[in-house]
């Protein structure tokens, strides 16, 4: 019968079955003790050797030199020799050398292992659209090649730093061997993530050639808003008034203009921060109807709803970007302007702003994966679904008190350019609108229900049946 691997923790040998070698129904891996062996003494395999001696296993770095790092690899806790050696130590060698020398690997010494391929390549490199994977399992077809570990950082492994994800995708196209990295990887603090067949090996090994691909819809839409936001008001506040000048036969007045690297821009900041964190909340709003709606919590959000709220952490802190340098650059206005009284509007408009920057930098805090890991789901539920909605609602009563006068009267520029409050605070307003019937207690514990499991097509599909 065949044997099923559970990673170190059973120290028998292992029988895996081999899908893609015909002649070889199964391959036998010994693994006599927790060893692995590591093919390569550069960066990187010193930095692996590290991770895993950590971690409580025995490393043996096969080299064709193993007297020029010696002294590195027995500082950390590993140990040198030759390749043929180390491979006869462990069945799971890591692959890290440059895919160059993929070549140069004995196959005989590999047969039957499993082999887990930790190389990237380069920006530049000729074999941008080859899979060095794929590359490497070619050469060693008598082994379980598994594409690992490629996402890491080696100075972060090397000084036990969580720079980046610790997420670690995983691929291979044989399930047991690829089970066994994922232990292993389990083992080490990461989180493995299953991304089946190696054909997937392409799609990771451009993780590291990425540049903030999660960012992406987020600084598209907050530039985007900027703009629109910007000209808006550029057109209102320079450009209008000059046109109404000619049009009197007036001349233009360029001193309108010296209001704008302070003035306009603290206003566009200001209103792009208000629009992308209403953006956080709007998602979850709409998807509270949807599963009212629907009666179930199971069915697939659509893929924009789906996208837009996985994109909600970043356009709340690009909105805390936003909304410092709003809260900055209107102190440095409010100083060159100050020496006017305030009234009651203006009292609440600067406690409302005040109100809102400080939850904003609390959001920003907790969302850190250093400060949220640190705190229950039930604590990070209530900052950011309370404080988030109480921060929203002082951020709208800003703009609202600041143009408390003008908010519902006529005030036009150039016959069609209203002020931009006019235009931006209808976003929020109604965002918050649509939230309160959900507030509704008989609303809100039919949700919770829904969320807890409840199906109501289900349950009186039951109903009927009995």
């Amino acid at each position: 019968m065949k044997k099923q691997y559970s990673g170190f923790e059973g120290l028998s040998p292992v029988n895996i079955h081999n899908d893609h070698n015909p002649g070889s129904s199964y391959i036998t891996l010994d693994q006599p003790s927790k060893t692995i062996a590591i093919v390569g003494s550069g960066d990187l395999g010193l930095a692996l050797t590290v991770c895993f001696v950590r971690a409580g296993y025995r490393v043996v770095i096969g080299s064709r030199n193993p007297e020029k790092n010696r002294h590195k690899i027995n500082a950390v806790g590993g140990k040198i020799s030759t390749l043929q050696y180390a491979m006869k130590q462990s069945s799971i060698v890591v692959v890290a050398i440059p895919y160059e020398a993929f070549k140069t690997l004995p196959r005989d010494d590999l047969r039957g292992k499993i082999v887990v391929d930790v190389s990237n390549r380069p920006l530049g490199s000729k074999y941008k659209k080859k899979c060095l994977a794929a590359k490497l399992q070619k050469c060693l077809p008598k082994s379980h090649v598994v594409k690992a570990f490629n996402t890491l950082s080696a100075y972060a492994l090397q000084k036990g730093l969580t720079q980046g994800s610790k997420e670690v995708p995983i691929c291979s196209n044989n399930e047991e061997a690829r089970n066994t990295i994922i232990n292993l990887a389990r083992n080490l603090g990461f989180t493995p993530v299953d991304f089946g067949p190696l054909s997937n090996a392409k799609n990771i090994e451009d993780i590291p050639l990425e540049f903030f691909p999660e960012w992406k819809l987020t600084l598209i839409l907050g530039v985007c808003i900027w703009i629109f936001a910007f000209l808006f008001q550029l057109f209102r506040r320079q450009l209008c008034p000059n046109f109404e000048n000619l049009e009197n036969d007036e001349e233009w007045n360029w001193r309108l203009f010296d209001s704008l690297p302070v003035t306009t821009i603290t206003h566009t900041d200001g209103l792009t921060a208000l629009t992308l964190l209403t953006s956080c909340y709007t998602p979850g709003v709409i998807a509270s109807y949807l599963q009212l709606i629907r009666g179930t919590k199971y069915s697939k959000f659509p893929k924009w709803l789906d996208n837009w709220l996985k994109a909600r952490k970043n356009m709340g802190l690009l909105a805390l970007f936003f909304a410092v340098s709003h809260f900055i650059l209107a102190i440095v206005q409010e100083i060159g302007y100050g020496g006017y009284t305030m009234d009651w509007n203006h009292c609440l408009y600067f406690f409302c702003g005040d109100c809102a920057i400080i939850l904003m930098l609390v959001l920003g805090v907790t969302s850190l994966p250093s400060v949220s890991s640190s705190l229950t789901w039930r604590e990070f539920s209530f900052i950011h679904r309370y404080l988030g909605w109480a921060c929203l609602t002082f951020a709208t009563g800003h703009v609202v008190f600041m143009k408390w006068y003008i908010l519902f009267n006529n005030v036009l520029r150039c016959t069609v350019i209203p002020d931009t409050s006019q235009i931006f605070i209808w976003y929020p307003l109604g965002t918050i609108a649509l939230k309160l019937p959900l507030l509704l207690p008989f609303v809100d514990n039919q949700l919770q229900k829904i969320r807890r499991g409840y199906e109501r097509k289900r349950s009186s599909h039951h109903q009927n049946a009995s």
